[in-house]
């Protein structure tokens, strides 16, 4: 059972999510990349977050577009960790990196960084926004994207082989949904041990090109088969 593994905003299972120390420490245990999010402060730099909000990861309050990206930076994340551009992640982070756009305006910035560190190779742009998707790829046709979905395929008909992959959370691949899509299908969720417990048999049945986890060592040990379900 071959897959590969990304880190679900790096190793957020035992680190401070998306940062540079969960996404080292995911690819030191093994992973074979990192996923992370982006978006855009109010001075138009792309860093490294989930939420719209600083509210939930950090010690400050309000909207990250709100902020300058020294304010942001002002922001305490645990264990000494700051919240990351995304220039500083492509930087110092090896391997795969999937860069989860999580509003447009931030598309083609984030295309812009990637381009200037020379990492297009080893990149994957994904989104739930079509749109930011394909003002990445109406710039450049180099890339790889994936779209994300839930419950709803229609969006899928909006593209016509732009796509790399299609991103499908566990709880849809459990549906009997069929997902045989000519894209690679990527399994994520936001419920970890879910995908832990389901992965290894979703994996060849559908099959999944890649699975993205929180807890990267538990996944390692389950695709090398030395741990049960």
């Amino acid at each position: 059972m071959r897959f590969l593994i990304l880190g679900h905003r790096g190793y957020s299972a035992r680190y401070p999510e998306n940062t540079l120390l969960a996404f080292r420490e995911a690819v030191k245990a093994g992973a074979d990349g990192v996923e992370l999010d982006v978006r855009l402060t109010r001075d138009g730099e792309v860093v490294v977050i989930h939420d719209p909000t600083l509210d939930r990861t950090s010690n400050v309050r309000g909207r990250v577009r709100d902020k300058t990206l020294k304010e942001v930076k002002e922001a305490s994340l645990g264990m000494g960790q700051k919240v990351p551009t995304l220039r500083e992640v492509l930087e110092e982070v090896e391997g795969l990196i999937n860069v989860e756009v999580k509003e447009v305006e931030a598309a083609l910035p984030s295309l812009q960084v990637v381009r200037e560190e020379g990492a297009l190779d080893r990149v994957l742009f994904s989104s739930f926004h079509p749109e930011a998707l394909l003002r990445i790829w109406n710039s450049c046709r180099r890339v790889r994207m994936g779209l994300l979905v839930e419950g709803d395929l229609k969006p899928l008909s909006l593209f016509n082989g732009e796509l790399f992959s299609v991103h499908v959370p566990v709880e849809l691949a459990l549906t009997g949904v069929p997902l045989n899509f000519k894209e690679k299908v990527v399994l994520w969720t936001e419920k970890d041990q879910l995908l832990q417990k389901w992965a290894p048999r979703l994996v060849p049945a559908i099959p999944a090109y890649m699975v993205i986890t929180d807890d990267v060592e538990r996944m390692l040990r389950l695709r090398q088969g030395t741990v049960g379900l």
